[in-house]
């Protein structure tokens, strides 16, 4: 038997789900504002209200645009900004430093982008993840200070090492001066599918936190999914680069 107890339980449930969904799809003022700049600037985007504070950004671009998407998109907060190349667009480029916005997740994908400049995502204030898949690059830039970074994908690029320190001849050198992943100590995940890399431990002097390599051919010898690296021997070796790389950095 229903009671009235259950039957207004369920109704203020409904009324929580509704406001919920309502305030999911209501844009702000600001999120309306922004959609109809980019709309104006011919740029195939969606836009769409993640919550109160934040935006998902979904664009379908030529490469060309790539730029004045950037261009119009800093001030803004962002929870995702997913961008795939238009199936017309060919052209190379480079991409260049990034203005100054917040946004927790970026992916990039299937652009002709031979470059990318150094430190060009530092301005991004809360990246947490970035997807550089299926571009062009054959080598990486160095990235800078990225403090929350933990995932990061290079799947579907020719790559054939993750750094330019991936043996001790080329580590010495080095040690002074800023590495690829210097400043990206939370750093928990790369992929790497459809790449040429095989990390090595002179790879990861920067990465103390790094226990998620996919796919596990590409790790290191001895390195463990979710662990590290299981001999201590091996554990030692690393430790003790990365603290010949603190005293001469």
């Amino acid at each position: 038997m229903v009671t009235k107890c259950t039957i207004k339980s369920v109704f203020l449930l409904l009324v929580f789900i509704l406001f919920d969904l309502t305030e999911a799809i209501n844009p702000t003022p600001q999120t309306t504002a922004f959609r109809n700049a980019l709309k104006g600037a011919n740029l195939r985007c969606k836009v769409t209200q993640h919550n109160v504070q934040l935006i998902d950004v979904v664009c379908d671009l030529l490469s060309h645009e790539l730029d004045k998407l950037f261009r119009m998109i800093q001030r803004n907060n962002i929870h995702e900004l997913k961008v795939k190349k238009n199936r017309y667009g060919r052209k190379r480029i480079n991409l260049y430093p990034l203005p100054p916005f917040y946004c927790e997740i970026i992916k990039l994908e299937s652009f002709q982008i031979v470059e990318i400049s150094d430190y060009a995502f530092v301005n991004v204030e809360g990246l947490t993840e970035l997807y550089l898949e299926h571009l062009r690059l054959t080598q990486l830039p160095l990235f800078g200070y990225l403090p929350d970074l933990e995932v990061l994908s290079l799947s579907g690029n020719p790559l054939t090492h993750l750094t330019n320190h991936f043996d001790l001849q080329h580590l010495e050198p080095m040690l002074s001066s800023p590495r690829i992943f210097t400043g990206v100590e939370l750093l928990e995940r790369i992929d790497l599918y459809n790449t040429d890399v095989k990390i090595t431990a002179y790879d990861m002097v920067d990465l103390p936190r790094l226990i998620k390599i996919a796919p596990p051919i590409a790790a290191p010898r001895g390195f463990v999914l979710d662990y590290g690296f299981r001999s201590k021997a091996d554990q030692a070796f690393i430790n003790d680069l990365r603290e010949r790389a603190k005293r001469q950095y």
